[in-house]
């Protein structure tokens, strides 16, 4: 397993983790192999090297810059500049985003669907002309390659390799074509063809996973969070844990934060990665932003979670569990948030006559508003049971 100093994607930090990252050194050795293979070694003028041709001639963008106005192919989308440079810049980076992913993924598709039709090297179109008496006799289309034996002829200029050239399509067998296709190794393809390489790439960054992310949750956030079953657990457990409760039943809710903010939590659902990924703000509306991480939450932390977001996700457990009491058994409540829940009795709940009430103290008759709930000695033993 390939495992990475953490990176960071807005708030969120994160460990991108990659079963494998040997399309990287695949595609640095491919690289390597096609601009040790000069064009002169591939019977070609004007071209410096078979990455360089494929670079700028072969590889489709919607342009078709390279093809000359008076050639037989002008028109068709075969020129895309410096992609190649585009995918290597990406593959060198070391920290994955999706659309980078998705950017891969579609070239992978480009040079899949480009295979036997009029953009697949084997299938690039020249003239033959067969000379007589310096007069053209004879015009033939061929693939693959221009340097066949009648130019040898016309020109002196040595032809290439038979196997290079066909006057038929899908059976030439170009440099160009063995670099992008052959799945095994060979003089022009080493490791293999550029279109296993990537495919590879592709299915490795798909596979990939976020480990040790740290996620700040905010107040907002404790709708999803609730949903997310592994929060919804521990909460659930936090209502029965006496750690987190005085003896009147008040949540203690930094001792809450600091255990909630130092626990690990793993073994996550398909539905909360995904839920996870929304508040984290990596998806946004079920989709991975393209410049957010690619992979999937398999284990996270805390980074912080908001008194408020604390408190609604415990009054959320309390009602799951049909409660209204801390695990000691009495009345559940807490001091930080005015709006959070109180489930004290109110002076007018204990003592429905006025009559009834102390004549003196903090609960007494003149000081007391019925709808108060009141947290002194004298009152406790009525109010928090």
């Amino acid at each position: 397993m390939v495992k990475k100093d953490r990176d960071k994607y807005r708030d969120v930090i994160y460990n991108q983790k990659i079963s494998s990252i040997q399309f990287v050194k695949d595609f640095q050795t491919w690289k390597k192999n096609c601009l040790s293979i000069s064009g002169d070694s591939m019977f070609v003028e004007n071209v410096p090297t078979l990455y360089d041709f494929l670079n700028t001639h072969i590889i489709p963008s919607g342009a078709g810059k390279n093809v000359r106005d008076e050639s037989v192919n002008s028109g068709r989308d075969e020129g895309g500049k410096n992609v190649l440079d585009d995918i290597e810049e990406i593959l060198e980076g070391g920290n994955f985003s999706y659309g980078e992913t998705m950017l891969i993924s579609s070239f992978a598709n480009v040079l899949e669907e480009m295979k036997g039709t009029s953009l697949d090297p084997a299938n690039i179109l020249f003239t033959d002309k067969k000379m007589r008496g310096g007069k053209v006799i004879e015009e033939e289309p061929v693939y693959g390659h221009y340097r066949t034996k009648n130019y040898e002829k016309k020109t002196g200029k040595a032809s290439a390799p038979s196997d290079w050239y066909s006057t038929s399509e899908d059976t030439a067998n170009p440099p160009p074509r063995q670099a992008l296709y052959n799945e095994e190794s060979g003089t022009y393809s080493k490791p293999k063809g550029l279109i296993y390489i990537l495919q590879e790439a592709v299915k490795g960054l798909l596979d990939s996973e976020l480990e040790d992310a740290e996620i700040p949750f905010e107040d907002d956030d404790f709708k999803e969070m609730d949903k997310v079953s592994v929060i919804s657990d521990y909460f659930d457990k936090a209502i029965t844990n006496e750690n987190f409760w005085t003896l009147g039943g008040m949540l203690r809710v930094n001792i809450l934060r600091r255990d909630f903010r130092n626990t690990q939590f793993s073994n996550l659902k398909e539905k909360d990665q995904n839920l996870l990924a929304e508040i984290a703000g990596l998806n946004e509306k079920g989709k991975r932003k393209k410049d957010a991480p690619v992979g999937k939450i398999t284990e996270f932390k805390p980074l912080d979670a908001t008194t408020g977001a604390l408190i609604e996700l415990i009054d959320r457990a309390l009602k799951r569990a049909g409660k209204n009491t801390a695990p000691n058994g009495y009345r559940a409540w807490q001091n930080q948030r005015k709006r959070g829940f109180d489930y004290r009795k109110t002076a007018k709940e204990v003592y429905p006559d006025i009559e009834d009430r102390p004549k003196s103290g903090k609960g007494s008759r003149t000081r007391m508003k019925p709808t108060q709930r009141v947290i002194s000695k004298m009152w406790q033993s009525h109010l928090w049971r």
